[in-house]
């Protein structure tokens, strides 16, 4: 999804808002309610990061719906499954664990990631699964608890299905097979085991590039870019970026493009642009980067 795309979901999130408040019949209103903050999440997600304040704000506001909505209504009839409904909350709860990893509160990150991981023992489940572990697993790796990380790398690795998994990045905000090769890669590299490493990261591209999602391909790219920083080739970095650029044009995402600028400053020696990058990143809330 483009920064375009983003935005114009978000703009009629914000229509809509205004509309379903005027819906008189208290039972209705919830119900539109809480689907619209479930439409809404993920462009809000890719806009401006898991940290950003008013992502958290909706998936608390969402959750607070969802519990009203069940205490309430849930035994009469309604428009929403109980299937559709445990399915907004399981995202709800995945924003709100995303939050607190981005803001560096890694106890409580893990504490609700464990929380939400217990509850996805089925097939239905399986989506939350794949997306909480691939971001649970970055958690502890930030932590440096590395066994626990790749242990939650290899589940998505093992049970993320590169053909029927594929909408999980629209719903979720990230696609969990990019993120657990990328970052068992990176802990590849810390354990100077740099071959492993290169595979993963090939692998990693290979599948981001296998289909025309930009968010697929922006993180794919951008992990790659951050491999061969950590390995302190510039010549590759600049390579990558030329071919990040070439790929996905104008449209990149506008917090995930602060990330490879980082990189591109360090290979240029442009400190400003790298500084500048952070900056941003920073104020958006993403401490944990």
């Amino acid at each position: 999804m483009g920064n375009s795309a983003n935005l114009e979901a978000l703009g009629i999130g914000k229509i809509t808002k205004e509309w379903i408040s005027r819906v008189e019949e208290k039972k209705a209103r919830i119900q539109l309610e809480i689907s619209r903050g479930a439409q809404i999440i993920p462009a809000q997600w890719m806009q401006y990061g898991s940290g950003n304040q008013a992502l958290y704000e909706q998936a608390l506001k969402n959750k607070e719906l969802i519990q009203e909505y069940k205490d309430v209504f849930q035994h009469g009839s309604s428009s929403i499954s109980n299937l559709e409904v445990r399915d907004f909350e399981r995202l709800a709860e995945f924003i709100e664990f995303s939050y607190y990893h981005t803001q560096s509160r890694a106890k409580e990150a893990q504490a609700t990631g464990e929380k939400i991981l217990e509850k996805c023992f089925d097939e239905e489940g399986h989506d939350t699964k794949m997306a909480t572990a691939a971001f649970l697993g970055q958690s502890y790796y930030v932590s440096g608890e590395l066994d626990k990380a790749v242990h939650l790398f290899d589940i998505v690795i093992d049970e993320f299905n590169p053909v029927t998994d594929t909408g999980i990045a629209l719903k979720y905000g990230i696609d969990p097979l990019v993120f657990a090769l990328a970052q068992k890669g990176l802990i590849a590299v810390l354990r100077a085991d740099c071959n492993t490493a290169f595979s993963l990261f090939e692998e990693c591209l290979e599948y981001a590039k296998s289909e025309k999602n930009l968010t697929r391909l922006q993180f794919g790219y951008l992990y790659t870019i951050c491999f061969f920083a950590y390995t302190e080739e510039k010549d590759k970095c600049k390579q990558y970026l030329s071919e990040l650029r070439n790929v996905v044009g104008d449209v990149m995402d506008v917090l995930i493009a602060s990330f490879p600028k980082i990189s591109e400053g360090w290979a240029t020696d442009d400190l400003s642009l790298a500084e500048e990058s952070r900056d941003f990143i920073l104020k958006e809330g993403q401490s944990v980067a």
